[in-house]
């Protein structure tokens, strides 16, 4: 009866149309792509034993942005993820995530001094996301590369990828320009192609380096 339970509980969750929360929520899966048996949250969880989910998660939906931990009381590796993500693989926690909490907003840095007039942001281009490996749309306008540079904010180093909030090269912000701006940066720093970035207009966010 309780597996039937779970079960039941597992595809209303899969199969039920989003709805606005009051705030951060998150949803974990036992199985890749957002199935299997689930749990939800709705604030900070330093360990998962209580809800019987400790190093079973997979996958997870994500309102608003989180940090996954692989150890108890956000201890260990830890990634920043929001949205949609179909397998942990790719940050090295699938079956070994052990906390979880809701993040804050990026920290807000001072626009650095600059003499000539700023770029204008590009056109809407691809928006970034996990995974997106598409390379068929492809912005009108692209900013030029980013050379290599010291990183101005430190990364959050994960088993298989290395987290920016707030990318910069030489005290300034990087213009958004969609796959081949992340990539760039990531280069830069001597890690893999971007998995994930944010800000398709204006400068660059929310960068996930794979480590090579």
């Amino acid at each position: 009866m309780r597996r039937r339970l779970w079960a039941l509980l597992a595809v209303g969750l899969a199969g039920a149309p989003a709805t606005a929360a009051a705030g951060p929520h998150a949803v974990l899966f036992e199985a890749p792509s957002f199935h299997g048996r689930a749990v939800a949250l709705d604030k900070p969880t330093p360990d998962l034993t209580a809800q019987r989910f400790a190093a079973r998660a997979v996958s997870g939906r994500f309102d608003g942005p989180w940090i996954l931990c692989d150890a108890p009381g956000y201890q260990g590796d830890c990634v920043r993820v929001v949205g949609a993500v179909d397998d942990f693989a790719a940050f090295g926690l699938d079956r070994r995530l052990m906390s979880l909490r809701p993040a804050g907003p990026p920290a807000t840095v001072a626009p650095p001094t600059a003499t000539a007039a700023a770029e204008p942001p590009p056109p809407p281009g691809n928006d970034g996301g996990y995974f997106d490996r598409s390379h068929d749309a492809v912005a009108a306008q692209r900013p030029p590369p980013v050379a290599a540079a010291p990183m101005q904010t430190e990364g959050v180093r994960g088993a298989s990828s290395v987290f920016f909030v707030h990318p910069q090269v030489d005290g300034a912000d990087i213009p958004s320009g969609g796959r081949d701006a992340a990539d760039s940066f990531c280069r830069a720093q001597g890690l893999g192609p971007a998995l994930y970035w944010a800000g398709a207009e204006g400068d660059l966010r929310d960068v996930l380096c794979r480590k090579d």
